[in-house]
């Protein structure tokens, strides 16, 4: 990720989560009205989010 700026928001937070959110970001835009960090944390949550449901739909096949 070129802007570590991201990182330093969100100390601990898997790279890969914050490059995929931060895609969404410029694909989609933010919402009027919302704050851009809150946002943008919200879609950091839902990558990770993802990520868990698929790991989790591995263990039960």
């Amino acid at each position: 990720m070129e802007n570590k700026i991201f990182k330093k928001l969100f100390p601990g937070v898997d790279e890969k989560y914050l490059e995929r959110a931060f895609e969404k970001l410029k694909k989609d835009g933010c919402p009027e009205g919302k704050d851009l960090l809150v946002w943008f944390g919200k879609l950091v949550e839902a990558e990770r989010k993802s990520d868990a449901e698929e790991t989790d739909d591995g263990k039960h096949n």
